[in-house]
């Protein structure tokens, strides 16, 4: 069984072949569709409202702030291709809320740092969001949200979208 094209089912697939049936595989993505678009539709425009900062950007801001400083393992851990990493890399850098530094222990790499600016920035939208997503979530348990939260890295990794390991953070 291929998830998707290039990406190899995990070792136990062959258990949970038989639970999986077109109508549960077509209820699954009609949810992912339906959070995604509930997250583009919601959060997307408050952060543009609020701090004038798109979605993506904070993704990125926050993948940053979170010790993954390298264009690569940017793009690696948002699934972006590197031409498009390096445009969300360039607005940032224009806007002021990260710079390129030359790394101190190999000067043929480039760190990416939250500026001031940037740090500041990543506070008030991780605020803003955390605000909202507890009113949108607010009906369900601390164990409910714990099960979501493992179900969608579960996913993840199962639909071929590892997290790389972080890197230090300078």
């Amino acid at each position: 069984m291929e998830l998707l094209e290039g990406t190899a089912a995990p070792p136990n697939a062959q258990a949970h072949d038989a639970s999986l049936t077109e109508a549960t595989a077509s209820q699954l993505l009609s949810g992912l569709w339906s959070v995604i678009h509930a997250v583009k539709r919601h959060l997307g425009p408050a952060l543009l409202r609020e701090h004038g900062l798109e979605f993506k950007d904070f993704l990125a801001l926050d993948t940053i702030g979170g010790g993954t400083n390298y264009p690569s393992l940017m793009c690696q851990r948002l699934n972006l291709t590197p031409s498009n990493g390096s445009r969300l890399i360039e607005d940032l850098v224009g806007s002021g809320l990260i710079e390129r530094r030359l790394d101190a222990q190999d000067a043929r790499r480039v760190q990416l740092i939250l500026t001031t600016r940037g740090q500041e920035v990543l506070a008030a939208t991780s605020q803003t969001l955390l605000k909202l997503l507890k009113g949108s979530l607010g009906d369900l348990s601390d164990t409910q949200v714990a099960t979501f939260v493992q179900t969608l890295e579960t996913l993840s990794t199962a639909l071929g979208s590892p997290t790389p390991p972080q890197e230090i953070a300078p």
